[in-house]
């Protein structure tokens, strides 16, 4: 019995990496509590890819103020401050639709 439950155990884990990894990621701009796509990737490596060039191009421009995992923030020409987020495409930061 001990066998089986862990069997069913794995399996789901599996399901839920292999799940993940076929989806979309999506590049996310934030500012002001408004979201807007940037750009999509087939992968979650290419949309971390891109925050990478954004966060060293910030770097250069002594405008990077945060740079972790999957998120950036920097602040543009005119002062905002600007967030950058990868996403599953079954994230909406922007929350559910409403009718």
């Amino acid at each position: 019995m001990m066998q089986r439950a862990s069997l069913v155990v794995v399996l789901l884990l599996a399901s839920v990496g292999t799940a993940s990894a076929e989806c979309a990621w999506i590049l996310w701009r934030a500012y002001s509590d408004t979201y807007a796509p940037m750009a999509s990737f087939e992968a979650r490596g290419p949309c971390i890819d891109n925050i990478v060039s954004l966060a060293r191009s910030a770097d250069e421009k002594g405008n990077l103020l945060l740079f972790g995992p999957g998120v950036m923030r920097y602040k543009s020409e005119d002062g905002l401050e600007i967030q950058v987020h990868c996403f599953p495409d079954t994230i909406d930061p922007r929350g559910p639709k409403t009718q």
